[in-house]
């Protein structure tokens, strides 16, 4: 009777040791698995698919100050933060220093500008997702990264950090497409295969 009770025991351990080393493992990283749509933390009870946070500080911390809710893909947004008109969008010019992007599905495109009409005339910096994980963190603007999650491109002149002017936006929907640009910057009515790409 012992005997039976030591293997009933020895059973029970060897089965939770399979079952954990069966588990789906975590994207390599601080990455954890993409979420669910949530609520964003601006407190608009806007239920998003996706986020993007813009931070007062480098390397993301300190202020989330903007936060941008995607909620529903295809997305496009193009955004002039020096003239864009109070209370469409609380993002402040010249004050991101780092940005966010939770859930990005692979294929999601992020310009920044220093130049408020979203020229390469000045600074500019290209993000390009490679693969959806629960955050990827761009901790400022003038370098180049080459992750495994996303790809950053910076043509630096006199430093886009901390003078980021505009942005645009574009989320892939589940078939690739990109929304174009509808009535001024805002909608996603038109679709393309591609990502817009910015002269």
């Amino acid at each position: 009777m012992n005997t039976a009770r030591r293997m009933h025991s020895f059973l029970i351990v060897l089965t939770i040791v399979l079952l954990a080393s069966c588990a789906t493992p975590q994207p390599a990283g601080n990455y954890a698995a993409p979420r669910s749509p949530q609520q964003s933390k601006t407190g608009n009870a806007v239920k998003a698919v996706a986020f993007m946070r813009f931070w007062n500080r480098e390397d993301n911390h300190d202020d989330n100050f903007c936060t941008i809710d995607v909620p529903q893909v295809p997305f496009y947004l193009r955004l002039n933060l020096k003239d864009e008109p109070e209370g469409q969008v609380d993002c402040a010019n010249d004050k991101a220093r780092s940005v966010t992007l939770e859930n990005m599905p692979p294929g999601t495109l992020l310009w920044l500008f220093d130049d408020p009409d979203c020229g390469k005339s000045d600074d500019w910096t290209k993000v390009t997702v490679l693969k959806q994980v629960s955050a990827i963190n761009i901790p400022s603007f003038g370098t180049d990264f080459n992750w495994d999650t996303a790809i950053v491109e910076a043509d630096y002149q006199n430093g886009l950090t901390g003078k980021l002017s505009c942005f645009i936006l574009q989320v892939p929907g589940p078939n690739g497409t990109y929304a174009q640009q509808v009535n001024g910057g805002h909608g996603t009515s038109l679709t393309s295969p591609h990502g817009i790409d910015v002269k």
